[in-house]
């Protein structure tokens, strides 16, 4: 991160002498667009931190400037680094939303037939011809 930090300084005087009037305005406009894709590459890394830090998406939606956690999941299924290319920021956020959905459906159909698969399993453990060794 110190590497990306000195660039981001330097991004920064860049921009400050061009506004003070000693430095090459177009100058500052390579650097500010230099500087938004660098904090754009930040953002999505700091929310995975604070994710596995605990922070939930109702808690991160302030921090990011948005008025729900659905708005802040959502913020960073579309900035995160594309994991595969043929998929466009809404159709990743639509396939996260799709693989949840699937996984409570059959958390759900695990609860609901609990029952049913114990006893299933314990006519399973004790046919005739099964071994409990390796």
């Amino acid at each position: 991160m110190t590497l990306m930090t000195s660039d981001a300084e330097d991004l920064l005087a860049r921009l400050s002498g061009a506004l003070e009037g000693e430095g090459d305005p177009l100058d500052a406009l390579v650097a500010l667009r230099a500087l938004r894709g660098l904090l754009a590459s930040w953002e999505p890394a700091l929310i995975e931190e604070a994710r596995a830090g605990g922070a939930s998406w109702a808690s991160l939606a302030p921090a990011l400037g948005v008025g729900t956690r659905q708005a802040a999941e959502r913020r960073y299924l579309r900035l995160r680094p594309r994991e595969d290319d043929s998929l466009t920021r809404e159709e990743r956020v639509r396939a996260a939303r799709d693989q949840r959905a699937g996984d409570r459906a059959v958390a759900a159909w695990a609860r609901d037939n609990a029952s049913e698969l114990r006893q299933v399993a314990g006519r399973a453990s004790a046919a005739p011809g099964l071994s409990s060794g390796g």
